[in-house]
């Protein structure tokens, strides 16, 4: 049974100046070199494979592509692709049969490669692993958008290793939410979350990643340049889910956090886009920290999940009171004043999220 390539990452940048040789690569680009190492004929794996094929992508788009037939007898062979943007770029590695290049590719795997000016980033393929782990990327999906989910597996030495397609089994945990094909293919369903699983069927080994598509209802502050949106809930959810679901929601290349509401200005414009009614109060960014040096009840310990300073505050005329244990949690009124409440707060049925640069 083939085992899969690997594709180990160094994570080491080499400046290019004052090594004491000339380089290609322009001023404003970056190198990135692969080395091969091919062991000998009766030890390679797949079996049949004689070349590797590496192509450099940004968003989808071969920006460079090289072959490396694998040399006589074995041992290392490099790649090396000069003037590079500068950029988070993808490196998609291949196996065929044949020296040219042909043939129907027996082993795939791509990883991200960070170009930087003026330096080089290295990367060992070898041709042989086993499976320890595989994590997962999404693209940002709005509902009726369709996406290709990515996968990295890496060996127990955190090694990349290049896996087979066709091996791949995918699933999605709410198909109301997401669907998936065999082909890793991603249909956005509907707003909310669903978690994407892949196994690889030749390792048995398998991975998970909770995938979030983002509410058509999104719009932009022309304040601060930042998104926002309502996701309803036909069921209760706790604010620690709520959190971990906006986090997992992607918009225009923007990562989604509970909201937070750090000015009178910002609080204003979201509470009158998404108001709430009777039944739904919306979670919001903010927690108390009872571990805190400042923390004491009912209004010490608050924080925002971003970090941001805690200044600017929009309590009810009765809040906070801290009327039941561990009202540790934010939302916000349909008249855009604050609460202090429980995780499993009966109202929790949506949360806001905001996207920023």
């Amino acid at each position: 049974m083939r085992a899969p390539l690997v594709l180990i990452a160094l994570s080491v940048l080499l400046p290019l100046c004052g090594c004491g040789g000339a380089s290609s690569t322009a001023p404003g680009t970056g190198r990135a070199t692969f080395t091969v190492v091919w062991p000998n004929t009766s030890r390679l794996i797949p079996a049949a494979s004689n070349s590797i094929r590496v192509d450099m992508l940004r968003n989808n788009v071969v920006l460079a592509s090289k072959l490396l037939a694998r040399p006589v007898g074995g041992g290392p062979a490099t790649l090396v692709f000069d003037g590079l943007p500068i950029d988070i770029l993808m490196a998609h590695a291949l196996a065929y049969p044949q020296a040219d290049g042909t043939g129907v590719a027996q082993a795939e795997g791509s990883v991200p490669v960070t170009i930087a000016s003026g330096q080089t980033v290295n990367f060992t393929l070898t041709m042989a692993s086993t499976v320890a782990k595989i994590s997962l990327s999404a693209p940002a999906l709005l509902a009726g958008q369709q996406g290709q989910m990515q996968f990295t597996a890496r060996d127990a030495s955190s090694a990349i290793v290049l896996l087979t397609p066709a091996k791949l089994q995918w699933g999605s945990s709410d198909t109301s939410v997401l669907t998936i094909n065999g082909t890793g293919l991603v249909t956005a369903v509907a707003t909310g979350v669903s978690t994407i699983t892949v196994l690889d069927t030749e390792s048995g080994v398998s991975g998970g990643l909770i995938v979030g598509v983002a509410p058509a209802n999104t719009i932009v502050n022309p304040a601060n340049g930042h998104y926002y949106a309502a996701v309803d809930t036909s069921s209760l959810i706790s604010w620690n889910q709520a959190k971990t679901a906006a986090q997992s929601l992607r918009y225009n290349g923007l990562a989604g956090h509970l909201v937070t509401l750090t000015s009178a200005a910002e609080n204003n414009f979201v509470a009158a886009h998404f108001p709430g009614d009777a039944i739904k109060s919306y979670w919001v960014g903010a927690f108390q920290d009872v571990s805190a040096a400042d923390y004491s009840e009912p209004a010490g310990g608050w924080k925002w999940i971003t970090g941001e300073p805690w200044v600017f505050t929009n309590w009810n005329a009765v809040e906070p009171n801290s009327s039941a244990p561990m009202a540790d949690f934010l939302n916000l009124y349909p008249d855009s004043t604050w609460n202090d409440t429980v995780d499993n707060d009966g109202h929790g049925f949506g949360y806001l999220v905001e996207y920023e640069p």
